[in-house]
């Protein structure tokens, strides 16, 4: 029976108390399972069965797995990366999409009897591809175990699938991490393909869109999580098989700048967006690790995503907060719907010095509307119907002033309330 227990060899990366909880419970239904199938003996003791049992256990790598980093079934994976496509890159890693090599080493789960009796087994089904993020530097070990916590943490709350990209494990001996694969590709490359369109054809998108990931960074910042790397290539997206203009999700991947907040997003703002580092980690939600990870001054993240404050040379203020992670989603959903043209675009490419003043200005419009071709796609939006309640939707985000920022929670409610 602690055959059944075993996990898939993509390894759960932490041992939980609340994993062990489940553990035992799952074992506890296993065992009533059997008792009501009529496998125990007239004096209440389990007996071996007479004939091979029928049952199996659910498989948890079908499609959506219930739990991802908490498998049932042995399996031994292996990832050959040379048969991958690269899909994405970043400071630390690559992004592989390939199929799994799945090495069965497991027997039947049960003694059967009479010894005569042919054994059935089954091959679980599995996805048929996956994301796989491989290590591209030496350092980045200690990146991946900090995100693996930090995806960790989020997927102990049931809802984590329809915000975030579903984790299963490390793979490759830690040197890789497992996702689930999102076909519709990232943000970036589909704000991209609108814009060969029309300068409005981002504008029916829009409100799923924003509704969808406004409501994930709702989630992440309940759950204590400051995503610090909002960009569109951190957001996958997955679109209906019959209907490919329907929008299915819109989901945050990439977590490696990723930290857990000590304290929640309504006594952050309530005390002016401070930063992590000047709350108690005492202060910390008992059950939940915090994170080592503190996002070095000056630098750190995508400069076009950040806000204001966090161009400052003062470590304490440029650290992430809830309110920078409010401010880089809305310039992520404001470059959408320009067609993935960043507002900043006609001086990205000058130098450093420029494009950080420009950022500290906190004024993304003031720089589209210089642009003259994103002056044009900004007025063709404001002459649709639902063109100025969406640049309204961004404009409260996108505050050059931390305190001033709408919470993610009040932002949802916004959408709700616009009837989006």
């Amino acid at each position: 029976m602690a055959r059944d227990l075993e996990a898939l060899n993509i390894e759960n990366p932490f041992s939980t108390p609340q994993l062990i909880r489940r553990g035992s419970q799952q074992l506890s239904q296993l065992i009533l399972g059997r008792m009501k199938d009529g496998t125990n003996s007239a004096n209440g003791l389990i007996s071996p069965p007479s004939t091979p049992p029928n049952r199996i256990t659910s498989d948890p790598f079908i499609d959506e797995p219930e739990t991802p980093c908490s498998t049932s079934k042995q399996q031994t994976f292996s990832f050959d990366l040379d048969q991958g496509e690269v899909i994405g890159s970043g400071l630390w890693s690559q992004v592989y999409k390939i199929k799994p090599t799945p090495q069965f080493t497991s027997t039947a789960p049960f003694v059967l009897t009479p010894p005569s009796t042919p054994q059935k087994t089954r091959t679980p089904s599995l996805p048929r591809v996956y994301a796989v993020k491989a290590a591209s530097r030496p350092d980045a070990a200690a990146v991946f175990e900090e995100e693996a916590n930090v995806l960790t943490h989020l997927q102990e709350f049931d809802d984590s699938s329809r915000y975030i990209i579903p984790f299963y494990g490390f793979a490759q001996n830690n040197t890789a991490l497992v996702f689930q694969f999102a076909s519709g590709g990232s943000l970036e490359s589909f704000g991209a393909q609108l814009s060969s369109i029309s300068s409005t054809s981002t504008l029916s998108y829009f409100p799923a869109l924003a509704t969808q990931l406004i409501s994930g960074l709702d989630f992440l910042h309940s759950s204590h999580v400051i995503h610090a790397d909002i960009k569109p290539a951190n957001i996958l997206l997955d679109f209906s098989a019959s209907d490919p203009s329907t929008l299915l999700s819109a989901r945050f991947c990439d977590f490696s700048a990723s930290l857990i907040h000590p304290i929640s997003p309504r006594e952050s703002y309530r005390q002016n967006a401070s930063p992590l580092n000047t709350a108690s980690p005492s202060s910390a939600p008992p059950s939940r690790s915090n994170s080592q990870r503190q996002t070095a001054g000056l630098g750190a993240g995508t400069w076009s995503f950040m806000a204001p404050e966090q161009l400052s040379s003062n470590r304490e203020l440029s650290a992430p907060t809830y309110a920078s992670d409010v401010y880089a989603l809305s310039l992520t959903l404001l470059t959408f719907l320009l067609g993935n043209r960043s507002p900043f675009r006609e001086i990205e490419n000058r130098n450093l010095f420029m494009l950080r003043e420009a950022i500290k200005m906190g004024d993304p419009f003031h720089f589209a509307r210089a642009d003259d071709g994103l002056a044009d796609s900004l007025a063709a939006i404001e002459a649709e119907s639902t063109g100025k309640r969406v640049l309204g939707c961004l404009r409260l985000g996108a505050r050059k002033k931390a305190a001033d920022r709408v919470a993610a929670a009040d932002w949802t409610k916004w959408c709700a309330e616009a009837g989006w």
